[in-house]
């Protein structure tokens, strides 16, 4: 994995929120005629802003490659993922593989209340796992708890990690919080599935499909 922080003037000055994404062009030879989206991996802060890449193929790859001073082009933000379309006080987020990316940043901007967050963070692997450190100190600053579910299906983990059981027994208040969910397509669609299916209001549930960049 890689982090990319990104600096510039006037940069409190752009109307972003955590949970949103930017289009990037990174000004190199071998990659200015390519534009790829990425989330903010941290809240905006008015000084950088940061993205993180899983490198799976030649493009993420190339970013390892990139220096000190690089200029880029940005085009955004976009997007509605964010804090704002909250209705509760808590939240529950569920993240899969590299979709922790915006719901890291949504967890630091929301606010320091006990049991206000907790995080179902599923990975095949815990080298797959990001910001382990960074994702306990948030949540616990927020009175919450973060499940790691990991390891293969029928295997390490149960056929359907996320059935509507598990949501059930781990979130007893599922009903009362905003669900903030973001993955690949199969894992949001089976997380939507055991959401209807505990009845959890369809306002409260909030959802960003993510797809890998090679």
């Amino acid at each position: 994995m890689l982090s990319i922080y990104i600096t510039g003037r006037d940069l409190v000055e752009l109307p972003m929120r955590a949970g949103q994404f930017f289009k990037f062009r990174f000004l190199t030879r071998e990659l200015w005629w390519q534009v790829h989206p990425f989330s903010l991996s941290a809240a905006p802060n008015g000084r950088h802003l940061r993205i993180t890449v899983k490198q799976v193929g030649d493009y993420t790859r190339s970013l390892s490659g990139l220096r000190p001073g690089t200029r880029v082009i940005l085009d955004g933000p976009h997007g509605i993922f964010t804090s704002v379309r909250r209705r509760k006080p808590r939240a529950l987020l569920i993240a899969g593989g590299i979709g922790i990316t915006p719901l890291r940043a949504l967890i630091e901007e929301m606010p320091q209340r006990k049991n206000s967050v907790t995080l179902l963070y599923r990975a095949r692997t815990w080298d797959d796992v990001l910001f382990r450190d960074e994702l306990d100190q948030l949540v616990a600053a927020r009175g919450g708890v973060v499940h790691y579910i990991v390891g293969r299906r029928g295997r390490e983990v149960h056929p359907q990690p996320l059935a509507p059981g598990f949501l059930a027994r781990s979130v007893p208040d599922l009903k009362e919080r905003d669900v903030f969910v973001c993955g690949p397509r199969e894992m949001v669609g089976e997380v939507l599935g055991s959401l209807r299916a505990l009845r959890v209001p369809p306002a409260q549930v909030h959802c960003e499909r993510f797809a890998f960049l090679t």
